[in-house]
């Protein structure tokens, strides 16, 4: 069933509410059902001409990249608010500087998925921290951490038989860094945090091989915390399989699937001590049509990995 033009302009609305600034294609892979471009643009130019929204070039691919976001005048601010039902004191207020606009872009896009995907769970972006102080406690200080180790999402699991929420924290890595830096915010999370578990939402297979020949070869799979259930601790998710609409899929640092609702059940129902030995267990099922092992190519050693250095 196709949304009436007033519900699109709500659903348009709502999310650039809280993710803005947001392009045609980002905007696509976020609404449902997903307009035709056509159609969006149609949609995005009457909201212009309203003037509820602006546009901006900000100079990418060419000057032809076009991101749209709140107008900024109260009378218009006024007006969504009443739309959306969304109170402008949570709005999003952080917009991006152009060399981040696409991370910031595909931040929004695998938060509105994990909201599908998890929907008895609270999804945070890194600009909803500060609404949030209980994230605070769950990363021990990270928001004020200057080395860039907080999360770009952290997904709070309700409770299970433990009797407390489980905290996922998630990171989009579109660059590879620089060993010192990957090897501080994976030793942040496995021994610095109260996080249950880290996903990885990689690129390209060569930042995924680099994240998993650090996160062993520092030991920080024997982490204290977490080492007792290394293996499944650390996870990378498929982005190709996020962006095409797809489940999610899992695997982990043996480049073995493991089932996304698998995982988050051990969490809620496997208090910390207790997670050894559980890998069996979290197999997906054959209904889910994967193969054991992810085919990624594993490098001999970490001089096959070319490390990036530091970028702000």
């Amino acid at each position: 069933m196709k949304p009436l033009p007033y519900d699109r302009r709500k659903q348009i609305l709502t999310l650039l509410a809280h993710h803005d600034p947001l392009s045609v294609r980002g905007l696509i892979q976020m609404l449902e059902p997903s307009p035709s471009p056509r159609r969006l643009r149609d949609s995005l130019a009457r909201l212009f001409r309203s003037g509820l929204v602006t546009r901006r070039n900000h100079g990418l691919f060419g000057n032809a990249a076009i991101y749209y976001q709140i107008a900024h005048n109260r009378q218009a601010q006024i007006q969504v608010s009443k739309i959306t039902e969304i109170n402008a004191d949570v709005w999003n207020r952080n917009h991006p500087r152009t060399a981040e606009l696409l991370h910031w872009e595909e931040c929004a896009v695998f938060t509105r998925k994990l909201k599908t995907f998890l929907p008895d769970s609270k999804i945070i972006r890194e600009h909803e921290f500060k609404h949030h102080p209980e994230v605070n406690e769950y990363l021990l200080g990270a928001l004020d951490d200057p080395t860039g180790a907080k999360p770009d999402i952290v997904a709070v699991i309700e409770p299970g038989l433990c009797g407390h929420s489980s905290i996922l924290a998630i990171k989009i890595e579109r660059t590879l860094k620089s060993k010192e830096r990957l090897k501080k915010k994976l030793d942040f999370y496995a021994n610095r945090t109260v996080v249950d578990g880290l996903i990885y939402v990689c690129a390209d297979d060569e930042i995924v091989r680099a994240i998993e020949l650090m996160y062993r070869s520092k030991k920080i799979i024997a982490s204290l915390r977490v080492g007792h259930y290394g293996n499944l601790f650390l996870m990378f998710m498929d982005r190709d399989a996020i962006l095409k609409k797809e489940s999610p899929v899992l695997f982990n640092s043996d480049f073995k699937h493991v089932g996304l609702s698998k995982w988050i059940e051990l969490f809620k129902q496997v208090p910390l001590p207790k997670r050894r030995n559980l890998s069996e267990r979290l197999q997906p099922s054959a209904a889910e049509g994967l193969d054991d092992e992810i085919k990624i190519p594993k490098p001999e050693n970490k001089n096959e990995i070319q490390f990036l250095d530091d970028w702000d």
